[in-house]
């Protein structure tokens, strides 16, 4: 079904079952204009009314047209022939009265066209009056904030703690030079207090203290070494010695024979070397197995004396 706004033209398409038989209001999005829109059913009634009132008046056939006029003619010529023989016969006749006109038959009233009160326009939704309320004193609050805000002053830098500069001494020789020239009579020196004669003791710790602090950056440092510190350092440097002459040794006795191919000099030092290297494996191996079978001995004697 479509939709017309009666006050801006514009078309919206709905379903059919969106407009119920009895009509509904509707407004239209685009301009806002309410009206009251009937069903489908109703609005083709309508429709269908308007056409048979609107339309034109059928005329009557030619023929029977033709028809009456030849029998209107034929009745005047009969009465015409009437009244001329009624005045031969008369000596004196009267004037005959003209016939009446016929009265004309009144129009029918049309019929009134039903009148369909216009809807009226659907009220636009109130805001809630508490929502009202909030929104009011939102802006009574920003409002405030914005009259009790104060321009700062600009920032002042205050006075860093610094002392006023002292006036020149007057008794300065230079001042009581001056004086004189100027025919001044130059003030007596005030006598200078006890404390002030005496050296500050505070100047004097400040310059040893600075003085400790030289002797100590003048000998580089260094650290003396204790005795704990001592023999650390000379295991550690005596254990990387034994690992590297192991090491050494080990790579002597399996590369011998390279070694007596290349350098044929060192063939009888490295032979001795390793006849004395085996004869320490022997004797290591025997003592081994001496150690082995005393363990596996004592193991069976176990065994015997507590399975007797």
């Amino acid at each position: 079904m479509r939709l017309v706004c009666p006050n801006c033209d514009a078309q919206y398409e709905v379903s059919d079952d969106a407009i119920p038989e009895q009509g509904r209001d509707v407004q239209c999005s685009s301009c806002g204009h309410a009206w009251f829109q009937v069903s489908p059913e109703v609005e083709a009634a309508q429709a269908a009314e308007e056409d048979l009132f609107a339309a034109p008046e059928v005329d009557a056939p030619a023929g029977i047209e033709t028809a009456a006029t030849a029998a209107a003619e034929a009745t005047a010529a009969a009465a015409t022939a009437t009244v001329a023989a009624e005045i031969a016969t008369s000596p004196v006749a009267a004037e005959p009265e003209p016939p009446r006109a016929a009265a004309p038959e009144p129009e029918p009233e049309p019929e009134s066209e039903p009148h369909f009160e216009s809807p009226a326009p659907l009220q636009r939704r109130s805001i809630d009056e508490s929502l009202m309320a909030v929104l009011r004193e939102e802006a009574e609050r920003e409002a405030a904030a914005r009259r009790t805000e104060v321009v700062q002053p600009l920032e002042t830098q205050p006075d860093l703690g610094l002392q006023p500069a002292e006036p020149e001494v007057a008794d300065s020789p230079v001042a009581r030079r001056i004086a004189q020239m100027k025919g001044v009579a130059a003030e007596p020196a005030k006598p200078a207090m006890r404390r002030e004669l005496l050296p500050d003791i505070e100047e004097i710790n400040s310059t040893l203290r600075a003085s400790s602090d030289r002797r100590q950056d003048g000998d580089g440092g260094f650290e003396p070494q204790t005795g704990r510190s001592i023999g650390r350092s000379g295991f550690r440097s005596g254990f990387v010695l034994m690992m590297i002459l192991a090491v050494l040794a080990t790579l002597a006795y399996v590369a011998a024979p390279k070694i007596s191919a290349q350098i044929p000099g060192s063939a009888a030092a490295l032979s001795a070397y390793v006849a004395a290297v085996d004869k320490g494996r022997l004797f290591l191996d025997g003592l081994m197995q001496q150690a082995t079978g005393a363990i596996t001995g004592d193991q069976k004697a176990g065994d015997e004396k507590a399975g007797g």
